[in-house]
């Protein structure tokens, strides 16, 4: 870092993630849950972030209130921290209660605010303000007193995007590593044959 970064970073604004977005809790009981409504829960968010396997339920298949958030939201994940399941959906439905729909504001991106919630020093600092032993939760309460630094928002959308084009070149480089270990794994299989049991 240069020193005219440090002297930009210096004068940006801190704030507090309850001043700057609104963690909504807007509930919707088992009962008014219509067929067709999208559902994420815990298990459709990956570690990092990822969505996957997420769908429709019908009505009466969920048995407890959940929240309910839209494409604007960043959903997430209390139950546990540390794994920083904290997604950016491209479309609106409900969710577990064991995710919290963040909302931004007006001063402050979404994609921003979701690296600065994923980065590993916030994530441990979730970690660190969880409450049980055996489920460890964060309140929103501790969430909203996170603080974070508010750069003006097009220097925020620039971080952004040179944040995601580094989440897509590593998601490219797992992909090329794995296709190297099938590659070899199927070399090997082809020179020496499978292993026999003696």
């Amino acid at each position: 870092m240069n020193v005219n970064t440090e002297v930009q970073i210096s004068h940006w604004r801190q704030s507090t993630l309850g001043e700057v977005a609104t963690i909504e809790r807007r509930v919707v009981g088992a009962t008014e849950i219509r067929d067709g409504t999208t559902y994420v829960g815990l298990e459709n968010i990956e570690i990092g972030g990822s969505l996957i396997n997420v769908g429709t339920v019908t009505s009466g298949e969920l048995h407890s209130s959940k929240f309910i958030f839209t494409k604007d939201h960043i959903l997430y994940g209390k139950l546990r921290p540390y794994l920083a399941k904290i997604a950016r959906p491209e479309f609106g439905g409900i969710c577990s209660t064991d995710i919290l729909p963040i909302l931004p504001g007006p001063g402050i991106n979404r994609d921003y605010l979701t690296h600065f919630l994923r980065l590993p020093a916030t994530v441990q600092l979730a970690n660190s303000l969880t409450t049980g032993a055996n489920l460890p939760r964060l309140n929103p309460q501790g969430l909203a007193t996170f603080e974070i630094p508010v750069p003006p928002i097009s220097d925020q959308q620039r971080i952004a995007a040179l944040l995601d084009k580094t989440e897509s070149l590593r998601a490219k480089r797992r992909e090329a590593l794995t296709k190297i270990e099938e590659l070899t794994g199927a070399i090997f299989l082809d020179v020496f044959g499978e292993a026999k049991e003696p």
